[in-house]
C-alpha cells in the first residue's frame, strides 16, 4: 500500500520557507568542511574524532533535510524518501553519541548509542518493507527527543564539569544542539499541522531556528 502524503499547510517547503531550509542544509554541508579541516589540524586522537564526528553529523543531518524536501515534492515516493530521511537522521545521531559515550562521558555505558543503533536498523528494515513506515515514524518521533535529549544532557554535564575554553565550547554545543533538535521536532509531521493554524509563521520560524542552531554549534567549535 502506498503511504499517503500528510496534509501539510499551504506554502510548506515553498517560497521563502524552501529557501531558508536550503540555507540551513547548505550551512550544514559547509560546517562539515570546516570541521573536517579542524579535525585534520587538531592534535590528539580524541579531538580529531570529535570534530570528525560533528562533520559526519552535519553530512547526514543536512541530507535528512534534503530528503524531506524531496519527499514532499514526490508524493508517489513519499514513503521511500522519508524513510531514507529517518535512516540518515539516525546515522547523524550515532556519530555524535559514539564520541560522547566512548571518549567524553563513559559512565553511560553506551546505552544511548546502542538504542540509536537499534532504531537505525529498524528504519533500514523499513526501507525494504519488512516494517511499516508508521512504526518507523513512531520510533523516530520518540528517538529524536530521546537521543537528542541524551546528547543535550551529556553536553550539559561536560559544561558543568569543565572550565575555561572547554566550558564555553560545551555551552555552545548545548545551545546549538537544542535549537537544531527543537527545529527538527517542530517541523515534523506530528507537530507542523497542529502549530500552523495558531502560528502561521512557524514554517519560517523553524527554519530560522535551525539556521541559528547550526551557526552557534559550528562557531563554538571552529573558533576554539
Amino acid at each position: 500500500m502506498i503511504f499517503q502524503i500528510p496534509d501539510y499547510p499551504s506554502g510548506y517547503y515553498e517560497g521563502i520557507t524552501l529557501i531558508l531550509w536550503f540555507v540551513a542544509a547548505g550551512l550544514m554541508f559547509l560546517s562539515t568542511i570546516m570541521l573536517v579541516i579542524k579535525a585534520i589540524k587538531s592534535e590528539g586522537r580524541s579531538p580529531k574524532l570529535m570534530y570528525l564526528a560533528y562533520g559526519i553529523f552535519y553530512i547526514f543531518f543536512g541530507l535528512t533535510r534534503i530528503l524531506y524536501i524531496v519527499a514532499v515534492y514526490n508524493p508517489d515516493s513519499y514513503d521511500f524518501f522519508t524513510t531514507l530521511g529517518y535512516i540518515s537522521q539516525n546515522l547523524s545521531l550515532i556519530s555524535i553519541l559514539y564520541v560522547l559515550e566512548t571518549h567524553i562521558v563513559k559512565s553511560t555505558k553506551k546505552i544511548f548509542l546502542i538504542l540509536t543503533v537499534i532504531a537505525f536498523f529498524i528504519s533500514l528494515i523499513s526501507l525494504i518493507g519488512l516494517v511499516s513506515r508508521e512504526i518507523t515514524l513512531a520510533i523516530g518521533f520518540i528517538l529524536l527527543p530521546f537521543s537528542g535529549g541524551a546528547i543535550l544532557i551529556l553536553y550539559l554535564i561536560v559544561s558543568i564539569k569543565s572550565t575555561g575554553t572547554l566550558r564555553k565550547s560545551a555551552i555552545g554545543l548545548f545551545i546549538g544542539s537544542l535549537m537544531i533538535f527543537a527545529a527538527q521536532i517542530l517541523d515534523s509531521e506530528m507537530f507542523i499541522g497542529l502549530i500552523y493554524p495558531i502560528i502561521p509563521l512557524i514554517l519560517e520560524i523553524t527554519a530560522v531556528i535551525m539556521i541559528f542552531g547550526v551557526i552557534i554549534f559550528t562557531f563554538s567549535q571552529v573558533k576554539v
